[in-house]
């Protein structure tokens, strides 16, 4: 049995070896020139470093573009006062869905009133590098949509913050290993998108970027991924749980197989750690190194801040067992003060 595991070890260094040559690949600059677009954020409640945030959509460099806010009926006041503070458009959106939630009826609302236009969608929670806009939209050039993750950035070194920082590592895994999708925060879109049929099948979801990560698949489109202009995910987590339960159901709407894959690889590696503590022999815990090194150099561009997520997601591989389990079994999710019917 130690020496299977010795075995698996030798393969995990090898693959997490390839893994880390592989993704480097995703930070190549996209081919293409910058479109015009209109940049747009749901805003619902309130986000740590908000006008951060702000002054970084105001402050990107690209040549010909338009921010514009899109805020719930029943928030408009405070939000309104909110937005009074910075030189910004935003528009209250009218209840165009009833079973979707309120960011997929933002982009509704938001597709309708600039049909035609490249939409890019962004979050309210998330700063972006001064390159990201014209990258997101210069990768459009030979791909339907455009995505890329974010890195994570707790404001505060609180047990809740620490796993949501290591378990949001995890969403780069498939995107590394080609299986592509879009993320919620950073979404861009070519002009013809957002046709009828679109809005149509929109207007029943509940998960935004997963609904248009399965449009997209049907369409047969493909996605540009640009890592090398990754915004930061800033955060306060006071609801972790809820929060990994919504994650980790996202995920299990892209690909139910995928997550059973990962748990898996969460199995291996408890497996891999409980014969190091048998043993202590090193080979045991060189994936648990290597593991560690790959989150390093995703988020090195951060320089410090890529140390808190990297060092976390080995943690976050045993918090997220129960979560994935919990997610898979459970159909409903909570998402900014409201729950939600996931169908599945």
């Amino acid at each position: 049995m130690l020496f299977a595991l010795s075995l698996i070890a030798v393969l995990g260094d090898l693959l997490l070896l390839l893994q880390i040559v592989k993704e480097r690949e995703l930070f190549k600059k996209p081919e293409g020139k910058p479109r015009k677009a209109v940049i747009i954020v749901p805003l619902r409640g309130e986000d740590p470093s908000f006008e951060e945030h702000v002054q970084s959509l105001l402050n990107q460099d690209h040549p010909d573009y338009e921010l514009y806010y899109i805020i719930d009926s029943d928030e408009a006041e405070f939000q309104k006062q909110r937005l009074s503070r910075y030189n910004v458009n935003y528009i209250v959106s009218e209840r165009l869905c009833e079973r979707c939630s309120g960011k997929v009826n933002a982009i509704i609302f938001a597709a309708k009133k600039f049909r035609g236009k490249v939409i890019v969608i962004a979050d309210s929670d998330t700063v972006y590098p001064k390159s990201w806009l014209k990258d997101m939209t210069a990768a459009l050039e030979n791909n339907l949509a455009s995505t890329t993750f974010t890195w994570p950035k707790p404001l505060r070194l609180s047990l809740r913050n620490l796993l949501r920082a290591g378990f949001w590592t995890f969403g780069f895994e498939s995107q590394a290993l080609g299986g592509r999708f879009l993320y919620g925060g950073s979404m861009a879109f070519r002009e013809n998108f957002f046709d009828d049929d679109v809005l149509k099948d929109l207007s029943d979801e509940w998960c935004d970027d997963c609904a248009l990560t399965r449009i997209i698949k049907e369409k047969k489109g493909s996605i540009g991924y640009v890592a090398c202009s990754m915004p930061l995910n800033v955060f306060d987590e006071r609801e972790l749980w809820l929060w990994s339960k919504k994650e980790a159901r996202a995920v299990g709407m892209y690909s139910r197989k995928g997550v059973y894959a990962f748990m898996l690889v969460v199995a291996i590696m408890v497996a891999l750690l409980l014969a190091y503590l048998i043993t202590f022999n090193f080979i045991y815990i060189t994936p648990y190194l290597l593991w560690i090194v790959k989150n390093i150099i995703r988020g090195i561009k951060y320089g410090i801040d890529s140390l808190i997520p990297a060092l976390m997601s080995v943690p976050a591989l045993y918090y997220s067992i129960p979560v994935m389990i919990s997610a898979l079994r459970d159909k409903t999710v909570y998402w900014r003060g409201k729950v939600y019917s996931t169908g599945l």
